[in-house]
Protein backbone atom coordinates (compact mmCIF):
# COMPACT_ATOMS: atom_id res chain seq x y z
CA UNK A 1 0.00 0.00 0.00
CA UNK A 2 1.35 3.41 -0.95
CA UNK A 3 -0.23 6.33 0.85
CA UNK A 4 0.05 9.90 -0.39
CA UNK A 5 -1.93 12.16 1.94
CA UNK A 6 -3.47 15.17 0.21
CA UNK A 7 -1.91 18.51 1.04
CA UNK A 8 -4.60 20.73 2.52
CA UNK A 9 -4.40 24.48 2.12
CA UNK A 10 -4.60 26.62 5.24
CA UNK A 11 -5.14 30.24 6.10
CA UNK A 12 -3.56 32.00 9.04
CA UNK A 13 -4.75 34.86 11.21
CA UNK A 14 -1.17 35.94 11.91
CA UNK A 15 0.40 36.50 8.48
CA UNK A 16 3.80 37.38 10.01
CA UNK A 17 4.48 33.72 10.74
CA UNK A 18 4.92 31.38 7.81
CA UNK A 19 4.40 27.67 7.89
CA UNK A 20 4.24 25.05 5.19
CA UNK A 21 2.72 21.61 5.13
CA UNK A 22 5.02 19.00 3.59
CA UNK A 23 3.70 16.11 1.55
CA UNK A 24 4.20 12.80 3.39
CA UNK A 25 4.92 9.53 1.59
CA UNK A 26 4.17 6.19 3.28
CA UNK A 27 4.85 2.73 1.87
CA UNK A 28 3.52 -0.26 3.84
CA UNK A 29 4.04 -3.94 3.11
CA UNK A 30 3.54 -7.16 5.01
CA UNK A 31 2.23 -10.71 4.87
CA UNK A 32 0.22 -12.91 7.23
CA UNK A 33 1.65 -16.42 7.69
CA UNK A 34 -0.80 -19.06 8.99
CA UNK A 35 0.91 -21.20 11.64
CA UNK A 36 -2.18 -23.34 12.30
CA UNK A 37 -5.97 -22.95 12.44
CA UNK A 38 -5.79 -20.53 15.40
CA UNK A 39 -2.48 -18.67 15.14
CA UNK A 40 -0.89 -16.43 12.51
CA UNK A 41 2.17 -14.22 12.48
CA UNK A 42 2.26 -10.97 10.51
CA UNK A 43 5.58 -9.22 9.83
CA UNK A 44 5.42 -5.83 8.10
CA UNK A 45 7.49 -2.77 7.25
CA UNK A 46 6.39 0.88 7.07
CA UNK A 47 8.63 3.36 5.24
CA UNK A 48 8.01 7.09 5.74
CA UNK A 49 9.51 10.26 4.29
CA UNK A 50 8.71 13.88 3.55
CA UNK A 51 11.99 14.46 1.65
CA UNK A 52 12.48 17.43 4.02
CA UNK A 53 13.07 15.38 7.16
CA UNK A 54 15.02 12.19 7.92
CA UNK A 55 13.77 8.93 6.38
CA UNK A 56 12.06 6.68 8.93
CA UNK A 57 11.24 2.97 8.88
CA UNK A 58 9.19 0.80 11.23
CA UNK A 59 9.78 -2.96 11.43
CA UNK A 60 6.75 -4.69 12.93
CA UNK A 61 5.57 -8.15 13.92
CA UNK A 62 2.14 -9.17 15.20
CA UNK A 63 0.91 -12.47 16.55
CA UNK A 64 -2.77 -13.02 15.73
CA UNK A 65 -5.12 -15.44 17.51
CA UNK A 66 -8.23 -16.61 15.60
CA UNK A 67 -8.20 -13.38 13.57
CA UNK A 68 -9.76 -11.66 16.60
CA UNK A 69 -6.93 -10.80 19.02
CA UNK A 70 -3.41 -9.60 18.37
CA UNK A 71 -0.24 -8.67 20.20
CA UNK A 72 2.75 -7.07 18.52
CA UNK A 73 5.97 -5.13 18.72
CA UNK A 74 7.61 -2.53 16.50
CA UNK A 75 11.03 -0.98 16.21
CA UNK A 76 11.47 2.45 14.62
CA UNK A 77 14.78 3.53 13.08
CA UNK A 78 14.98 6.53 15.43
CA UNK A 79 15.16 4.02 18.30
CA UNK A 80 11.54 3.94 19.45
CA UNK A 81 10.13 0.64 20.71
CA UNK A 82 6.37 0.12 20.44
CA UNK A 83 4.13 -2.47 22.12
CA UNK A 84 0.73 -3.14 20.51
CA UNK A 85 -2.40 -4.99 21.59
CA UNK A 86 -5.80 -5.15 19.95
CA UNK A 87 -8.92 -7.02 19.02
CA UNK A 88 -11.53 -7.24 16.28
CA UNK A 89 -15.26 -7.59 16.77
CA UNK A 90 -17.26 -8.08 13.57
CA UNK A 91 -16.17 -5.15 11.35
CA UNK A 92 -14.80 -3.08 14.25
CA UNK A 93 -11.14 -2.95 15.31
CA UNK A 94 -9.88 -1.65 18.67
CA UNK A 95 -6.25 -1.24 19.62
CA UNK A 96 -3.79 0.23 22.08
CA UNK A 97 -0.12 1.09 21.63
CA UNK A 98 2.63 2.32 23.92
CA UNK A 99 5.56 4.08 22.25
CA UNK A 100 8.76 4.25 24.30
CA UNK A 101 11.46 6.63 23.08
CA UNK A 102 15.04 5.44 23.54
CA UNK A 103 16.57 8.62 22.08
CA UNK A 104 17.42 11.85 23.92
CA UNK A 105 13.69 12.58 23.89
CA UNK A 106 13.27 9.95 26.63
CA UNK A 107 14.80 12.46 29.09
CA UNK A 108 11.70 14.63 28.68
CA UNK A 109 8.86 12.12 28.36
CA UNK A 110 8.10 8.62 29.59
CA UNK A 111 6.40 7.45 26.40
CA UNK A 112 3.16 8.00 24.56
CA UNK A 113 -0.11 6.09 24.49
CA UNK A 114 -2.27 5.64 21.43
CA UNK A 115 -5.83 4.36 21.18
CA UNK A 116 -7.09 3.06 17.86
CA UNK A 117 -10.59 2.53 16.55
CA UNK A 118 -11.31 1.28 13.05
CA UNK A 119 -14.04 -0.06 10.83
CA UNK A 120 -13.38 -2.59 8.05
CA UNK A 121 -15.72 -2.09 5.12
CA UNK A 122 -17.07 -5.54 4.14
CA UNK A 123 -15.83 -6.67 0.72
CA UNK A 124 -18.71 -9.05 0.03
CA UNK A 125 -21.32 -6.34 -0.43
CA UNK A 126 -24.22 -7.42 -2.66
CA UNK A 127 -23.88 -5.08 -5.63
CA UNK A 128 -27.11 -6.14 -7.28
CA UNK A 129 -27.66 -6.79 -10.95
CA UNK A 130 -25.39 -5.06 -13.45
CA UNK A 131 -27.18 -2.52 -15.65
CA UNK A 132 -24.68 -2.62 -18.49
Amino acid sequence: MLELPVKIGTSYLDRNNTSTLSRHYHLLGGYMFKLNADFSIEPSVLLKTTFKSPFQADVNVRGVYRNDYWLGFSYRTDGDIIALIGMSYKEFVFGFAFDYATSKLSNFQAGTFELMFGYDIPSNVNRGKSRF
